[in-house]
């Protein structure tokens, strides 16, 4: 009898074990983590919008040092800044990171270290000061550096001043040169800069791209100003998904 209601008990105990196990949520996946970024490489990616003709058909490309996009509207290069973002997922191929594939990839990790910035900023309802650096105090010696550096000493005594989300007191090109500092101030690994400069004038601009020269950093440049181009780049021209032509390190783009 003992032996009967102990087998029994084992059996119901084995049911309720195994629904148990049912209503248990799958379980998650361990993501990696990196600590920095030193290669971006496309392999074999196709992508479309719903059902249309294939933007990208088997696009590859590998980013290891700074790199200028350029290609006129439409060609494609936005499209493939949001890949690299994973704002877009491809329909084919990979997108691998250190030779990782980006969809193992723990996305928080890898967003402290890649920054991206189009040519709309975004603002916070914070001070000026706020806006920059967050409540990290210890990068505001460096912040008012960089404000000398790009001629904007006069935003150096409105850091107190409050901006609205479109950045209130700030001309169009003095709220992209602040955006540009905020994520310089980040030492991020990778910046991407899709037209992110379009309203900053060509002195500043000419700064910029001298201080980016000297950063150990990938940076990324969609643009349409080829004229600014005088520096130590590779360069690649995109047209209809494709890479149409390219430069090697340190040439420069003519007309």
């Amino acid at each position: 009898m003992k032996i009967s209601v102990f087998i029994a008990m084992h059996d119901e105990l084995q049911i309720i074990f195994e629904r148990y196990k049912e209503m248990l949520p799958e379980k998650r996946e361990r993501k990696k983590k990196i600590k920095k970024i030193k290669s971006i490489e496309l392999k074999h990616v196709s992508f479309s919008y719903g059902y249309t003709r294939p933007l990208f058909d088997h696009f590859q490309l590998k980013i290891e040092r700074s790199l200028f996009i350029q290609g006129k509207t439409g060609s494609g290069k936005s499209t493939l800044l949001k890949l690299i973002m994973n704002q877009l997922q491809p329909t084919k191929g990979e997108i691998v990171i250190n030779g990782i594939n980006l969809q193992e990839l723990d996305l928080n990790s890898y967003y402290s270290h890649i920054k991206y910035l189009n040519k709309t900023p975004v603002f916070y309802k914070e001070s000026l000061r706020t806006n920059m650096i967050f409540d990290r105090l210890f990068l505001e010696d460096k912040m008012i550096e960089l404000l000398h550096y790009f001629m904007l000493d006069d935003l150096v005594n409105g850091l107190d001043l409050k901006l609205d989300e479109q950045g209130g007191f700030l001309s169009s090109g003095q709220g992209q040169l602040v955006m540009i500092i905020r994520a310089l101030l980040s030492e991020p690994d990778v910046l991407i800069l899709d037209e992110a400069f379009s309203n900053i004038d060509q002195e500043r601009l000419q700064l910029l791209i001298n201080y980016l020269n000297f950063q150990k950093i990938i940076v990324i440049i969609v643009s349409h100003q080829i004229n600014m181009m005088n520096c130590q780049f590779d360069c690649v021209i995109i047209d209809s998904g494709k890479i149409v032509g390219e430069e090697d390190y340190g040439n420069r783009f003519s007309t």
